[in-house]
């Protein structure tokens, strides 16, 4: 048997010097630091969409939009029995979510985060503005465009939310006119006890 064939394989390795083993440690440390950041910014991108959502919900509960949203379900209700200002509210509620819509398309808030504060509102109240959305689309074809891309993630949600029960309820003709009741009958000021603003599937 030669030496060299003696030797074993451990042997024939050339270990780690100090400045391998420094390198490599600083490039776990760089890693280590890299994922960190990235959970920093989720967090940071989670509490500033919580932030923007809970400034728009200020505005959708505010008494001047309350009754807004009562004059709007009034009119998609009863258009003949509602008052002039009906369809202009309506407006004001499709703005709004229109407004919604943009910061989803940019990345500001995510689909799950709207459907639990505003699917309630924002499903049905589509479904039931269809005629006056169609109406300004008529001049405008892009005119609410953000919002139905919006409807559409939102409705996605709820279908996944709802994998124990039909999904379509709640933008059903039953579903709709039970929610612009609701509305319609909505007191300006807020109960002293806040609604709880996160979209339940029962």
């Amino acid at each position: 048997m030669t030496l060299a064939s003696s030797q074993s394989p451990s042997a024939e390795r050339p270990l780690l010097t100090a400045e391998a083993w420094a390198a490599a440690a600083s490039v776990t440390g760089v890693i280590v630091a890299i994922t960190a950041l990235v959970q920093e910014s989720r967090r940071s991108r989670f509490s500033r969409a919580i932030d923007i959502l809970s400034r728009l919900d200020d505005r959708f509960e505010s008494p001047e939009f309350r009754a807004i949203r009562r004059s709007a379900a009034q009119y998609l209700l009863d258009p003949a029995d509602a008052g002039e200002t009906g369809e202009e509210s309506v407006r004001a509620i499709l703005n709004f979510f229109e407004t919604l819509a943009y910061l989803f398309k940019h990345h500001a808030v995510g689909a799950n985060m709207v459907w639990h504060y505003y699917g309630s509102w924002l499903l049905p109240y589509y479904v039931a503005s269809k005629d006056v959305i169609a109406k300004y689309q008529h001049d405008d074809p892009n005119c609410y465009r953000e919002t139905a891309a919006l409807y559409d993630a939102v409705f996605q949600v709820e279908e996944n939310e709802r994998n124990y029960c039909d999904a379509t309820q709640v933008i059903s003709s039953s579903g709709v006119t039970s929610m612009l009741r609701m509305e319609a009958d909505l007191s300006v000021q807020l109960p002293m006890f806040k609604a709880n603003r996160f979209h339940s599937p029962d």
